[in-house]
């Protein structure tokens, strides 16, 4: 009896030092996790989050960090500074784009092709739980990720982000991005139209969007203009005759 436990302890432990074994990590693999955290500590100051997010680890992949960050700050409605516009100029200065791409993927057909070969960056290892971003994340990113900053190898991205931009910019007229949708219309072919017909249209979206819209070039404002359909609400009650 008193062999058979002592076997079975042995056995744990050889057990329990195999299993460690098999997690370890290689010195270089440690040194990129570690020069990948102070990437991601350092690009979220840059875009202006002071916060200091403890749960994030130096030990973590960039991509485990991205879900964290994303999970218990970025997504959380009670998180006071948490900013749309933040969140993507983070995403787009990491430049993880299938990260991207998987926040995108539920607003996209899933027979994209783009997703055929997904995921495809170094830095993601791992699908544990599905990331997804808001309408207003989506606006910013069709706003401030320019095609010329999207590598070859995800040249398909910018048919995924159209896509996204013409189910959210394009649906039902009561919903907010649809009306948001209608602005940038309204904006790109009478500006000041529409606040002038309903003053009120518009109190749910972002002035900063607005703002930023305005002074975007030529390419980014036909992007929005080109993910909308004019027949979803031309002849509503807002609208001139």
């Amino acid at each position: 009896m008193k062999r058979s436990v002592i076997f079975l302890l042995f056995a744990i432990t050889i057990s329990i030092m195999l299993s460690g074994c098999g997690a370890s990590l290689s010195e270089e693999e440690l040194q990129k996790r570690r020069e990948d955290y102070l990437v991601l500590i350092d690009s979220h100051h840059a875009v202006g989050y002071d916060n200091n997010f403890k749960l994030l680890k130096e030990i973590n992949s960039m991509e485990e960090n991205l879900r964290i960050l994303w999970k218990y700050y970025l997504s959380d409605h009670d998180f006071p500074d948490r900013d749309t516009r933040k969140n993507v100029e983070l995403l787009i200065k990491l430049g993880n784009f299938d990260f991207i791409a998987e926040g995108l993927r539920s607003k996209a057909a899933p027979d994209n092709p783009y997703y055929n070969d997904w995921p495809r960056d170094s830095q993601y290892n791992t699908k544990s739980e599905t990331v997804w971003f808001k309408d207003e994340e989506i606006l910013w990113l069709m706003l401030l990720l320019p095609d010329s900053d999207i590598p070859e190898e995800h040249a398909g991205f910018k048919e995924v982000l159209a896509e996204c931009g013409k189910n959210i910019l394009g649906g039902d007229l009561d919903e907010p991005a649809t009306r948001e949708g209608i602005w940038f219309y309204f904006e790109k072919t009478s500006p000041g139209l529409l606040e002038k017909i309903d003053p009120k249209f518009l109190e749910y979206f972002s002035n900063e969007i607005k703002t930023a819209y305005k002074n975007a070039d030529e390419d980014i404002q036909n992007r929005f203009i080109n993910a909308i359909d004019p027949e979803n609400f031309r002849y509503s009650n807002f609208a001139l005759k």
